[in-house]
């Protein structure tokens, strides 16, 4: 069984070979000029882990545009240049704001405030699942995990969600 954490990841990720991604200022990385022309829904993923955001993007181009983002700053900025993405992968601890607040902001915004969140974390504490639920996230997923699990749950809150969004719009 194949579990992923950031620690774990370096060895994994070079096994793997992941598609490389187009960078960008700040570690912001942009979706390249091919898949803009497919016009591929987008997922925003922030996460402070540069193993994490290179390993977990490869596991949805097949579905999705990946735009990774190491810091709440970074994911501010984008999502105020950008149409609303399908949904958003939110590690909770963030070097500038922690992952929580920038889903309380996401949640007070009437742009995102029906963007799906999957928040992720390598603390394992009911407490913190539970304040993230209360929050307003659609999901929590412990690191490590396994990669079809967050495949299937990102999968489940985006369809959950597309009508919302296409409501919003």
């Amino acid at each position: 069984m194949l579990l992923l954490s950031c620690q774990k990841l370096p060895d994994f990720y070079q096994k793997t070979k992941a598609a490389a991604l187009t960078p960008r200022c700040r570690g912001i990385f942009v979706p390249s000029k091919k898949s803009l022309q497919t016009m591929k829904r987008t997922i925003l993923l922030v996460d402070d882990c540069d193993m994490m955001r290179r390993f977990l993007a490869p596991i949805f181009k097949e579905a999705y545009e990946v735009v990774a983002v190491g810091n709440a700053m970074d994911a501010l900025e984008w999502l105020q240049q950008n149409p609303a993405p399908a949904s958003i992968l939110l590690d909770y601890q963030l070097p500038d704001i922690a992952g929580i607040d920038l889903l309380r902001r996401l949640r007070n915004n009437k742009a995102w405030d029906k963007v799906p969140v999957l928040m992720l974390s390598g603390v394992k504490d009911v407490e913190r699942r539970w304040q993230c639920i209360e929050a307003g996230a659609n999901d929590f997923l412990a690191k490590p995990f396994h990669p079809k699990e967050l495949s299937l749950r990102v999968n489940m809150i985006a369809q959950k969600a597309t009508p919302h969004l296409k409501a919003a719009a």
